[in-house]
């Protein structure tokens, strides 16, 4: 059966017209409410059927969205096995050859498996944790599962795995958009630029920037002595022989839900407030550092959307929260008591163990303290605006990781300046290594190695810098896509590859004027760039 979605509903079991059905047994048809459930716009029915008659559980094999709280691909799978009689179990699998991950990204993982693991526990979900050469197959059947959900992930790999798994499988196989606020789906189509996209966002973020109603199962997971997991007190990658172990975890960053609420109370207390004006400041923590957690799924973005909206309403019109000690010293006692409350109120809807009471809804034009509402604005731009732009990229362009992605006028300059002199080349172990004359872009590329993330706004000039310096724009894309998975926690993800393809082949960007070796691709210099910032303290930082 096939649901387009025009078809769609957002009704939950239990809501009116949608009736609570009776496990199934003899009957092989898809019971309405089910169906119902699949044509929601997230979800992808990528195998349709009824589900198994004798199951035991619904399986919700976790991937790309590792966390319990707000995740909308464990909600359908509790959906689900709410209206079959079931209950629900999360699966993992640890493989040694996920594409370009090394030790650092795996530490990272097993840090927010152990949460997944708890908060799966509080929740009433059975949660296993498998390693290679145990398949997902193996399990399906081992459990009896009556169907499976599954969450998205546009890359090219893991996007394969999927299409393979929905041909090989005999039981139902949905998929959720987990990971974005509102459903690519719903654009099905990638945009020039981002003011092109803005509009049809804009037309959809109401609907869906929602606090998600609470789903319990009806029928919790009872552990299974048989059932074997794998303990996430062990290694995850014993034995994993070929797994490049040289790029060490970091202590910067931990992985996990509990971890990136935690951050994000952060940057509600001490940054949000000025993120306008020290977003592109390098030499000091004004922007939210989420990106490696919102990778790793340990936190959505709808979560971080809705506690931004309700920082900025607990500010309170006329209320200033300012940031950072500076901004404490300068503020009376009514003011910090505002700042504690803007705080305490958007960390309480953040807490890793399930809500008890949520938002119903989030406008964004809620007025308030126009300091913060800017602030907040230009951060969900990024957050939502920047990001599922970078998703749908990366969906609806093959190469999105290579040269062939070039925005048209930029192939045309780039090529026909692809002779030009350079004043300097570097080989890709030089780059590595940050040995290059300039001090500015080798303090980048350290705190990418040694930190596992980069400012945003020094990845722009990084990646300018390797097609300044590279033997062609083919190989400045490739070099930059090599280090970035490599070093970044936040790498293999679709908002990087979307920023080197902004830097270095011009998509979701203009021509500029033309210039030796860019072509009509914007520049930055080491000069100007340098201008716009305390470049020789963030140097310093960097051990410069």
């Amino acid at each position: 059966m096939r649901f387009e979605v025009s078809q769609v509903s957002e009704a939950r079991p239990g809501a009116p017209g949608i009736p609570q059905v009776k496990p199934i047994s003899d009957d092989s048809r898809i019971p309405e409410a089910l169906a119902r459930l699949s044509s929601q716009p997230r979800v992808l029915v990528r195998r349709a059927g009824a589900p198994r008659k004798d199951a035991r559980c619904v399986v919700y094999w976790m991937q790309r969205a590792m966390r319990i709280v707000d995740n909308p691909a464990l909600d359908v799978a509790i959906e689900a096995s709410n209206l079959l009689g079931l209950p629900v179990v999360v699966y993992f699998s640890v493989i040694p050859n996920y594409p370009n991950a090394n030790l650092r990204h795996y530490h990272f993982m097993q840090q927010g498996l152990r949460d997944v693991a708890e908060d799966a526990a509080e929740r009433g979900v059975g949660f296993v944790v498998r390693r290679h050469p145990d398949s997902l197959d193996a399990f399906l059947e081992e459990v009896a599962a009556a169907l499976v959900v599954g969450d998205e992930n546009p890359c090219r790999e893991p996007e394969r795995w999927r299409r393979v798994l929905a041909k090989r499988l005999k039981l139902p196989f949905w998929t959720v958009d987990a990971d974005v606020v509102v459903p690519s789906r719903i654009f099905d189509r990638s945009f020039v630029l981002l003011h092109h996209f803005r509009p049809h966002l804009k037309r959809e973020l109401l609907k869906y920037l929602v606090a998600p109603a609470k789903i319990a199962p009806l029928y919790p997971w009872k552990a299974q002595k048989d059932l074997a997991s794998f303990s996430l007190d062990a290694d995850i990658t014993e034995g994993f022989t070929k797994l490049d172990r040289t790029v060490r975890p970091v202590d910067s960053f931990a992985g996990g839900t509990r971890a990136a609420v935690q951050r994000l109370g952060q940057f509600f207390r001490e940054e949000l407030v000025g993120y306008e004006e020290r977003r592109n400041h390098p030499e000091v923590r004004g922007t939210s550092r989420l990106s490696p957690y919102l990778h790793f799924g340990n936190i959505g973005p709808l979560t971080i959307a809705l506690a931004v909206e309700e920082a900025v309403r607990q500010a309170g019109a006329g209320d200033v929260i300012p940031s950072g000690a500076e901004g404490a010293a300068e503020i009376g006692p009514d003011a910090r008591k505002t700042r504690k409350r803007a705080v305490a109120g958007a960390e309480a809807r953040l807490d890793s163990r399930l809500v008890a009471a949520r938002l119903k809804s989030c406008p964004v034009t809620e007025p308030g303290n126009p300091t913060i509402r800017a602030a907040a604005d230009r951060f969900l731009d990024q957050l939502i605006g920047w990001r599922e732009l970078s998703v749908l990229f990366v969906r609806h362009e093959p190469n999105y990781d290579n040269w062939e992605c070039a925005a048209p006028w930029a192939r045309k300059t780039l090529t026909e300046h692809a002779g030009d002199p350079r004043p300097y080349r570097y080989s890709l172990a030089q780059l590595e290594r940050a040995e290059t004359h300039d001090d500015l872009w080798n303090a980048a590329q350290r705190e990418m190695a040694q930190t596992g993330w980069m400012h945003n706004y020094m990845r722009m000039y990084w990646a300018k810098k390797i097609l300044e310096w590279a033997p062609d724009p083919a190989r400045a894309f490739e070099w930059a896509v090599t280090l970035n998975d490599r070093y970044e926690l936040d790498g293999r993800d679709p908002n990087g590859y979307a920023g080197i393809a902004w830097a270095i082949v011009g998509r979701h960007d203009r021509p500029w004027f033309n210039r030796p070796v860019f072509g009509l691709v914007r520049t930055m210099t080491g000069a100007s760039t340098a201008k716009k910032f305390n470049a020789a303290g963030y140097i310093r930082q960097q051990g410069g």
